[in-house]
């Protein structure tokens, strides 16, 4: 098995075979111990994933493989790559930016697609505001070990130490404003 035949595979075989829906295709490329585990966490077997391609109206219209990389470890294969699909369950299209995994094994004399993961794509301006807010949560873990919700009321409240009623409202005052009040 080599790293040309994988990826031809995925792309003529697997991809070629979802669009057609030709499921006789998609039966002799899955192996029998095929696992799909879906961008939800949801795991189905071959026997589920043909039925849903078969019965529960899912067809995929385009599907297009970006940055494929194929390591070849003995009788096993492994492709990453991000994907654009274009898909539809019951007539209601979507569109989807993933990377995947997909793990193909030599069974036999044939190339068998044993596993296939795959995780969403967050566009860029999602990804950067993530990625500043991941950080921010870091840095609230580390300094004094406790997470704090991010909400400016929260962290008030989290770091005032004294909370006072005033009429109708509530005053949060940090330990030196409690001190200065009591003097």
């Amino acid at each position: 098995m080599t790293a040309e035949q994988v990826l031809q595979l995925h792309s003529e075989g697997f991809n070629r075979a979802l669009i057609q829906q030709d499921y006789g295709a998609l039966e002799g490329i899955y192996s029998e111990i095929y696992m799909l585990v879906r961008p939800d966490g949801s795991v189905l077997n071959k026997q589920q994933v043909l039925k849903d391609l078969r019965e529960q109206g899912l067809k995929f219209h385009s599907i297009e493989l970006e940055d494929a990389v194929v390591r070849v470890v003995g009788p096993v294969a492994i492709l990453t790559a991000a994907t654009k699909t274009v898909s539809s369950r019951n007539g209601k299209e979507s569109q989807a930016h993933l990377r995947l995994v997909a793990v193909y094994g030599q069974e036999g004399g044939a190339i068998r697609l044993v596993h296939f993961r795959t995780t969403m794509i967050v566009a860029k301006e999602a990804a950067r505001k993530l990625q500043k807010r991941d950080s921010i949560q870091q840095k609230n873990r580390t300094s004094g070990g406790v997470f704090r919700d991010l909400t400016p009321a929260w962290n008030a409240m989290m770091n005032a130490s004294a909370v006072v009623l005033a009429g109708p409202r509530i005053e949060l005052r940090t330990e030196r404003e409690s001190l200065l009040q009591v003097l």
